[in-house]
């Protein structure tokens, strides 16, 4: 189960997210600035993953979903 925003449940863009927080009464200078701590901080945190303890597969499949994520979020 998916969380819906505004009907959606994934694909989720960074215009998106700013146009929600609009919507929410969120300043979109913030939302901005949260995006970028969020990304930043899951980017740092990318080399890690493999402490999850799943194969390398896995391992590798979750870094590159983290990082296109963050790309796309960018």
């Amino acid at each position: 189960m998916a969380l819906k925003l505004y009907g959606r449940a994934n694909r989720w863009t960074r215009s998106f997210l700013v146009e929600s927080a609009l919507r929410l009464g969120l300043p979109e200078r913030a939302t901005h600035r949260i995006l970028d701590d969020v990304c930043s901080g899951v980017r740092e945190a990318i080399g890690d993953v493999g402490a999850i303890g799943f194969d390398e597969k896995a391992t590798r499949r979750l870094a590159k979903f983290l990082e296109t994520r963050c790309e796309d979020l960018s």
